[in-house]
């Protein structure tokens, strides 16, 4: 049996389950980005995060914004939600990579 997981102190410690929630989550043809996105992360960024049927997600946000970018290797139809709102079905094409904002 291995030892509980304990941080090291040396280094600066964010507890996973805040950084796991925040990022992207896909399930059924779901693609969830920034989920729980905390209030007091104002401004950040990801880039190539992988979503379930290997497509790429980058997004970046400030206080008013997120900027999200979908890239696919291959046709695919999903249903997207970003920062909790319903976005619909997003047909992603692999030529032609799905841009969009939201308010934040």
């Amino acid at each position: 049996m291995r030892p509980p997981a304990v941080p090291d102190r040396r280094e600066p410690w964010i507890p996973g389950g805040l950084v796991g929630d925040a990022c992207p989550k896909s399930h059924d043809g779901w693609i969830r980005v920034l989920p729980a996105l905390p209030e007091d992360w104002h401004e950040g960024s990801f880039h190539a995060l992988r979503a379930r049927g290997g497509i790429q997600v980058d997004a970046t946000w400030t206080d008013q914004t997120v900027e999200y970018t979908l890239r696919c290797s291959k046709p695919t139809e999903i249903t997207l939600n970003v920062l909790g709102t319903d976005m619909g079905r997003v047909a992603l094409s692999p030529d032609k990579p799905f841009k969009g904002t939201i308010r934040r």
